[in-house]
């Protein structure tokens, strides 16, 4: 898939259905998108991933069993959460790691 169509599909989509990773999650709060979780097993780092959406409100299932069609239908009939904003903050991480090296 070209980015281009990756982006076209990000921004006009209504949800995202993906795995447990850092970027698509990101990209869907950003956006407003309604989003829905399966980390894959066994895996680390998308089970913490998977456990900070949670919080954040977002549906995560676990394990994929008989009863996940009913799971995704009720996830396509919720709200999207609300836009989650990254301010960039990068100047003012920058002059703090500095400021305290010079300390």
């Amino acid at each position: 898939m070209s980015a281009d169509l990756r982006i076209l599909l990000a921004v006009q989509g209504t949800g995202n259905l993906t795995g447990g990773g850092f970027e698509s999650p990101a990209e869907a709060l950003f956006l407003g998108k309604r989003l829905l979780v399966i980390p894959m097993y066994n895996q680390y780092e998308q089970l913490c991933n998977a456990a900070a959406l949670e919080r954040l409100g977002v549906r995560v299932v676990r394990r994929v069993k008989e009863n996940f069609s009913h799971q995704l239908r009720v996830w396509l009939r919720e709200r999207p959460l609300k836009p989650v904003s990254y301010p960039d903050q990068t100047a003012q991480i920058v002059d703090q790691a500095v400021g305290r090296c010079l300390m």
